[in-house]
């Protein structure tokens, strides 16, 4: 039980680029950012506000701002359905 409550700041964060997204093109780039907004928006009923995706050093970010951590959660999961796992960063800020 103890390790699940340890923050998530101990968990190592490889900035090196991933390779998946290292050639994307534009237009690549312009469509899974549009379907990993879609599903996002899709699973959460719109409730994750000023939603943004980019893609930045290889990896997708999320931010933008909801009411609750399960909002988050899902807006997370939405994204991961797109893109997998190791190449996402969730900065949506619970307010």
């Amino acid at each position: 039980m103890t390790a699940l409550m340890e923050p998530s700041s101990r968990i190592a964060f490889d900035p090196r680029p991933h390779t998946r997204f290292a050639t994307t093109t534009g237009s690549e780039v312009e469509e899974l950012i549009k379907e990993i907004k879609r599903l996002i928006g899709q699973e959460t009923n719109l409730n994750v506000k000023e939603m943004r995706v980019s893609l930045e050093n290889g990896r997708v970010i999320l931010s933008g701002y909801c009411r609750t951590f399960y909002t988050k959660q899902l807006a997370q999961q939405a994204a991961m359905k797109v893109i997998g796992t190791d190449e996402l960063v969730n900065e949506i800020r619970v307010a």
